[in-house]
């Protein structure tokens, strides 16, 4: 966890706010302890509650300081009002939407992995995204910041591709499992998982219906555009659990 950097008048005109709050929503209150305000940079858990014997602690990222009033409403109603679970539903979304847009304020460079450089044994990933973007997805041609891209330090039997959000000011990094940097695999498949993660930078990670979405609709239906996708996915399916399964074995 990084340390907070929020200027005192900053984090006293943000605590009166919500205390204020308090006073505004005492009727409904449903606690009788006293609670302090805690700003912090953990990324994990950006806004909770905690109560032990006869205190609190209300923690919030440091984004909920840039929050408007009616953010700071629905956290105080959230966590300190009894109200039904359909409405505790709602103001979720509301703190939630407000994450989803200064998310990118909550990252930082040591969330990013380290990466090996694309060049590989077999396949130089910098060459492969090259000819993924100029042929499938010519819009990121001329991308201001296009995204980094890299091998896995290590080879693991789960995700082939990542896609990784870069905080403000930084590119988004791509990192393609080590594993298929290997001579078994054929450069269709390596192709299709970079163009996989390629499209996140069309659509990225957003809110939808009060849920995060990975893949929206508009996603998943330009991924079946690539023109090898039926071979990938059953080579995918056929192919790669044997790779896996040799990949173990040579541990």
């Amino acid at each position: 966890m990084e340390k907070a950097v929020l200027s005192p008048r900053k984090r006293h005109r943000v605590e009166e706010a919500i205390r204020g709050l308090f006073l505004k929503f005492k009727p409904e209150l449903v606690f009788t302890v006293g609670v302090d305000i805690v700003f912090h940079r953990n990324r994990r858990t950006l806004v909770s509650w905690s109560r032990k014997d006869a205190h609190g602690a209300l923690r919030l990222h440091e984004i909920f300081a840039q929050a408007p009033e009616d953010v700071l409403e629905a956290v105080v109603r959230h966590f300190f009002t009894s109200i039904p679970r359909q409405e505790t539903r709602k103001l979720r979304s509301r703190i939630m939407d407000f994450v989803d847009e200064n998310r990118r304020a909550t990252l930082g460079t040591d969330h990013l992995p380290r990466v090996r450089p694309p060049q590989g044994r077999v396949y130089d990933l910098d060459q492969v995204r090259q000819n993924v973007t100029q042929h499938y997805v010519r819009e990121r041609l001329h991308a201001p910041s296009p995204p980094q891209i890299g091998w896995s330090y290590r080879k693991t039997p789960s995700l082939m591709g990542k896609w990784i959000e870069g905080p403000a000011g930084h590119p988004n990094l791509i990192v393609i499992n080590r594993l298929l940097d290997d001579r078994k695999v054929p450069l269709f498949y390596v192709e299709y998982i970079v163009y996989h993660e390629i499209l996140h930078d069309l659509f990225p990670i957003r809110r939808q219906a009060g849920r995060w979405v990975h893949h929206p609709v508009e996603f998943r239906r330009r991924e079946r555009t690539f023109p090898r996708y039926n071979d990938a996915r059953r080579w995918e399916a056929e192919e790669l659990p044997e790779l896996l399964k040799a990949g173990r074995a040579r541990r």
